[in-house]
């Protein structure tokens, strides 16, 4: 099945009109950010949007998340939906920037948490991050539906899942990070493969540079070629034409 072009062109303008108003409430505010995932990608290869895809992703540190809370988002054409922020740290995206013109367009914002400088520690914080994530979002899980030890493991977690919740554990270890970040000097998102964890060091998530992407330019982290390395390898490369639809589902449907 293909996709219909018309389609995804009109949604990839009202993207791009959506991230232009972001940019400049970004700049206005200094919050520092980057593309991420596919409109990594996009920007160093296509110079905008790849060709195909129907999102727009970006990455900030813990830090730069924390401030947006207490800034006023009044007048612009965009509303801040932050999942679960006050309780926990999310399974998905951490951030929805949402148009308020169409309930269908948004932005998505992975956050990259914050570790401590010393190997071994890092290790175990990013781990035990991995674990309270998995704890928490456990109750979502459909057990019935699972492999043997898929249910074992998810099994286990909804064990834990009260032990987690009573204590308040997985909030009182995202409260740690932010009250630590200023010793912590490594930086990764869970869906960030970086390998025999090859955490990003603070110049690597606090310097930009600006890119051309379609008729504007956006941010990028001036590292962009680690990050991209560790989650897609020749990120270079083109994948094979079969592959090519646009990857959350939208305008399906027409070749």
């Amino acid at each position: 099945m293909g996709y219909d072009k018309e389609k995804l062109k009109k949604r990839q303008n009202d993207l791009l009109k959506l991230i232009k108003s972001w940019e400049s409430f970004a700049k206005e505010n200094k919050i520092v950010y980057s593309l991420g995932c596919a409109n990594l990608i996009g920007a160093i290869r296509h110079k905008g949007f790849i060709p195909w895809d129907d999102g727009i992703d970006l990455y900030m540190t813990y830090r730069e998340f924390k401030k947006l809370k207490s800034i006023n988002t009044d007048k612009k054409n965009f509303k801040l939906d932050f999942v679960n922020f006050k309780n926990k740290i999310s399974v998905g995206n951490d951030l929805w920037i949402n148009s308020l013109n169409d309930s269908d367009i948004s932005i998505g914002v992975y956050v990259l948490y914050s570790f401590s400088k010393n190997k071994t520690l890092s290790v175990i914080q990013y781990n035990l991050l991995l674990t309270s994530i998995l704890i928490d979002a456990s109750k979502n899980y459909n057990l019935y539906s699972s492999s043997l030890i898929k249910k074992l493991i998810l099994g286990s977690f909804k064990l834990l899942n009260p032990t987690f919740k009573y204590f308040n554990l997985t909030k009182k270890y995202t409260n740690l990070l932010d009250k630590r970040y200023g010793s912590f000097d490594n930086h990764v998102h869970r869906q960030l493969k970086i390998k025999n964890y090859q955490f990003l060091n603070s110049d690597d998530v606090n310097n930009i540079m600006y890119v051309n992407y379609e008729d504007t330019k956006l941010p990028i982290y001036k590292n962009y070629d680690l990050i991209l390395k560790n989650i897609y390898g020749d990120y270079m490369k083109m994948p094979k034409k079969e592959r090519r639809l646009p990857p959350n589902g939208n305008c399906m449907g027409k070749k």
